[in-house]
C-alpha cells in the first residue's frame, strides 16, 4: 500500500514559466528521481484533493452589456449635450449556435477584451484595450479584472494607401471600381491620383486602409499639376460612407453621405460629394470648408429639415491663419505646391507648403477669446462621428484638360494595437472602411451599417456644430495631455443605466466586470513609470461566478478499468469532485472521501514509472479550465485483497 503526493506548484503564488507548461492546475506533470514499482492487481483511488476553482459565467445574448465612452469626464455643469463624445454599447457576443455558453475567467477576460476593442470606434485606442485577471497574490484565488487602456497611437506610421474607393456613389463604388475615368496606384513610394477621361465621370476618391492618428495625424498633399493645369480640386478629410447600409434609401446614384446630408442648403459648396473638411480650388480662388449645422440658414436652398448637415466655407481671412485675403490659387504668387492638413485629437490645423517644405498656416485652431477668436472662426472639432477620418482627393476632368493628378506625400495614419485580433482570421481582424468584411471601423461607420445613423444626427446637431451665429455656445477642443502622450479625454465604462451617461439603458454588467452597485466607472487612473501612458483601473468587487459544471480528476499515464459512457468508450477518470456545501461554491475546495472507491489498473505485470500525470475535466473529457492556483493530488494505491 503506498501514499503518492502530486501538485502541480509549491502554494499558491504564481510562478513565472509554470502556468503555461506542463505545471497548468489543470494538468500537470510530476517526475521522480527514481522509479516507482506498482505490484500486478494493483488498485487505485483518490485520497484526497484540493483545488482552488475560479468558476464559470453563463453568457446571455439577451444579457451582458455595458457601455463605453471616451471623452471629457462628465458632471452637473457639464453634460452629454455639451460634448463632442456619446456612449457606445458594448455586448459579449455570447450565444454560440443557440446555446448558452460558459466561459471560465480567462475566457470571460478575453470576451470583455473583445468587447471593448470592438466598440472602441478611435483610430488611436482600437486593439489597444488589456483585460487580464486579478489574482490574489497570496492565494491564487479570483478576485475580478484589470482594465487597461495601452499606450495609444502616437502617430508616426506613414501609410499611403495602395487603393481607392468611391466617395461618389454606389453605382460608382460597385460598377466602376475603379471609377472609368481615375486611377490610383503608389508612385515612387507616393500615392498618385490621376484622371484619364472626360466627363460624365466624376473624379473623386477615398483613401480607405486606415484611418487618420488623432496624435500627430498628418495629411499632405501635392496639389502642383492639377493646379497648373487649371481645373478646379479638392484636398479634403472624410468619414467612410462606403460601408453597406440596411437603410434602403442608400442606393442607386445617391451621393455616399450621411442621410441628414444636403447638398443644396448653404450654397457655398460647388460639388457633389461629401467631405468633413475641405481645402478646395473653386475657379481661380482657394477655398476652406467644413461640414455643420446652420438651421438659421438662408443662402442657397434652406428648405427642408433645418438641421441637415451641409458643407460651409470658413473664411481663412480673418487672422486664423497668414492670409488676409482670398488667396488667388490661379496665379499663385506665393507658389504653393502642397496642402497639408494636421490633427491633433479634435483639433484640425491646415497649412499651405511650398516645394522646399517651407509652409504658410491657413488655418489654425485657438480657444474662442484667443487672438480675438470666436466660435465662428473655427473649424468644427473632430468629434465621435468622424473621428476616423480618410484623405478624400478630387480633380475637375474637362474636354481641354482631361489629365490631371494629385500625389499623396505623406498620410500618418493608425493601425489597430496588438489586442485587435479575435478570430485570427485576417480578413474579419482589420480596419475596414469599405465593402470587405473587417470588424473594426469608426462609429459613424458601425451605426451607417446598421442603419442606425440618426444616432450620429442627433450627435453634430448639438451647440458645437451649431454655427447659427446667434449661437455663442462655446466648446473648448480637446488637445493632447500626459506631455503629449495622451489624447485629452479619459475612458469611462456603464455598467449600468446612467442619466448622466444616457442612451445606457441596456447596461447590466455591474456584477460582471468587478463595479457591484457602481453605474459609471470614471476613475481610470495613468499609471506610473513604463505604465504612464496607460489607463489602468481594476475591479473593486469581486464578480459572483458558479461552478456548474462537474469536475473529474484523471490519471493520464495508467491505464484503468474506467468507462466514461458519455463519451462512450474507456477513461482514465478516478474520481468525480463534489461540489461542497451548495451549488455554486467557488475558490479553494478540500476534498477527502470517507470511504475510498477503489479502480482496478488492469495490470497483470509491475509497473514502473518514473512519473505521474495528472489532469481534471468535465464530463466530455475536456480540461477543466476554471482551475487556478496550486492543485494538489494525493493517491492511494494498494494490491486487490489488501484492505
Amino acid at each position: 500500500m503506498t501514499s503518492v503526493i502530486l501538485s502541480n506548484r509549491i502554494n499558491e503564488r504564481s510562478v513565472v514559466g509554470r502556468d503555461d507548461s506542463i505545471y497548468k492546475a489543470w494538468s500537470f506533470k510530476n517526475n521522480l528521481s527514481s522509479n516507482i514499482i506498482i505490484p500486478p492487481n494493483s488498485q487505485v483511488a483518490l485520497q484526497s484533493c484540493k483545488v482552488n476553482i475560479d468558476g464559470t459565467y453563463s453568457l446571455n445574448v439577451n444579457g451582458d452589456m455595458f457601455y463605453q465612452y471616451y471623452g471629457q469626464q462628465l458632471s452637473s455643469t457639464l453634460t452629454q449635450y455639451q460634448s463632442t463624445s456619446a456612449t457606445i454599447q458594448a455586448g459579449l457576443q455570447a450565444v454560440i449556435q443557440g446555446i448558452t455558453a460558459q466561459a471560465n475567467t480567462t475566457e470571460l477576460a478575453q470576451l470583455i477584451q473583445n468587447a471593448l476593442n470592438l466598440s472602441s470606434h478611435n483610430p488611436n485606442n482600437m486593439g489597444r484595450w488589456d483585460v487580464e485577471r486579478k489574482l490574489d497574490s497570496t492565494t491564487g484565488e479570483f478576485q475580478g479584472f484589470t482594465y487597461k487602456l495601452l499606450d495609444q497611437y502616437k502617430g508616426t506610421t506613414n501609410n499611403i494607401s495602395t487603393t481607392a474607393i468611391s466617395n461618389l456613389t454606389p453605382n460608382q463604388l460597385q460598377l466602376n471600381a475603379p471609377a472609368k475615368n481615375w486611377i490610383y496606384g503608389i508612385v515612387a513610394g507616393k500615392g498618385e491620383f490621376e484622371t484619364t477621361e472626360d466627363k460624365p465621370y466624376t473624379a473623386v476618391a477615398l483613401l480607405p486602409e486606415l484611418p487618420m492618428s488623432l496624435n500627430n495625424g498628418e495629411l499632405v498633399v501635392d496639389f502642383s499639376d492639377a493646379n497648373s493645369n487649371g481645373v478646379d480640386w479638392v484636398v479634403g478629410l472624410s468619414r467612410s460612407n462606403s460601408i453597406s447600409a440596411l437603410d434602403p434609401s442608400v442606393n442607386g446614384n445617391r451621393t455616399l453621405s450621411p442621410h441628414y446630408f444636403s447638398l443644396q442648403r448653404g450654397g457655398d459648396w460647388n460639388f457633389e460629394f461629401f467631405c468633413d473638411y475641405a481645402v478646395y480650388r473653386y475657379g481661380t480662388k482657394l477655398y476652406l470648408a467644413h461640414c455643420i449645422v446652420n438651421p438659421a440658414e438662408t443662402g442657397g436652398y434652406a428648405g427642408g429639415h433645418p438641421y441637415c448637415s451641409y458643407m460651409k466655407d470658413l473664411p481663412y481671412t480673418d487672422g486664423q491663419g497668414a492670409l488676409t485675403t482670398l488667396y488667388d490659387i490661379q496665379t499663385n504668387t506665393t507658389g504653393f505646391s502642397k496642402v497639408k492638413f494636421t490633427i491633433v485629437n479634435e483639433q484640425v490645423n491646415v497649412y499651405l507648403v511650398k516645394p522646399d517644405n517651407s509652409e504658410m498656416p491657413l488655418y489654425e485652431y485657438a480657444d474662442v477669446g484667443s487672438r480675438g477668436r470666436t466660435k465662428h472662426q473655427n473649424l468644427k472639432p473632430v468629434n465621435q462621428a468622424c473621428r476616423c477620418l480618410h484623405p478624400v482627393l478630387y480633380i475637375e476632368t474637362t474636354t481641354a484638360q482631361p489629365q490631371s493628378k494629385l500625389k499623396v506625400e505623406k498620410c500618418i495614419c493608425a493601425p489597430l494595437g496588438s489586442n485587435s485580433v479575435i478570430n485570427g482570421n485576417p480578413l474579419l481582424d482589420k480596419y475596414e472602411a469599405g465593402l470587405g468584411d473587417g470588424m473594426y471601423n469608426g462609429w459613424y461607420e458601425y451605426l451607417h451599417r446598421s442603419g442606425l445613423d440618426r444616432t450620429c444626427h442627433a450627435l453634430e446637431t448639438r451647440d458645437w456644430n451649431n454655427y447659427d451665429p446667434a449661437n455663442t455656445n462655446t466648446h473648448d477642443y480637446l488637445g493632447l495631455t500626459n506631455s503629449n502622450k495622451n489624447l485629452e479625454g479619459e475612458p469611462i465604462l456603464i455598467t449600468k443605466p446612467s442619466e448622466l451617461y444616457f442612451n445606457s439603458g441596456n447596461a447590466n454588467t455591474s456584477e460582471l466586470l468587478g463595479f457591484r452597485n457602481d453605474s459609471v466607472v470614471d476613475t481610470f487612473e495613468l499609471g506610473s513609470g513604463m505604465l504612464s501612458a496607460q489607463f489602468i483601473q481594476e475591479s473593486i468587487s469581486v464578480p459572483q461566478l458558479l461552478n456548474a459544471r462537474a469536475i473529474f480528476v484523471r490519471l493520464d499515464n495508467i491505464p484503468t478499468s474506467t468507462i466514461n459512457a458519455f463519451k462512450g468508450n474507456k477513461s482514465t477518470i478516478l474520481s468525480m469532485l463534489p461540489r461542497v456545501n451548495n451549488q455554486t461554491e467557488t475558490g479553494r475546495i478540500g476534498y477527502e472521501p470517507n470511504n475510498l472507491m477503489y479502480i482496478d489498473l488492469q495490470n497483470s505485470q509491475e509497473i514502473r514509472l518514473n512519473s505521474f500525470d495528472i489532469s481534471f475535466c468535465y464530463v466530455d473529457e475536456t480540461f477543466a479550465t476554471n482551475l487556478s492556483g496550486q492543485s494538489v493530488v494525493v493517491l492511494h494505491f494498494k494490491q486487490k485483497g489488501d484492505k
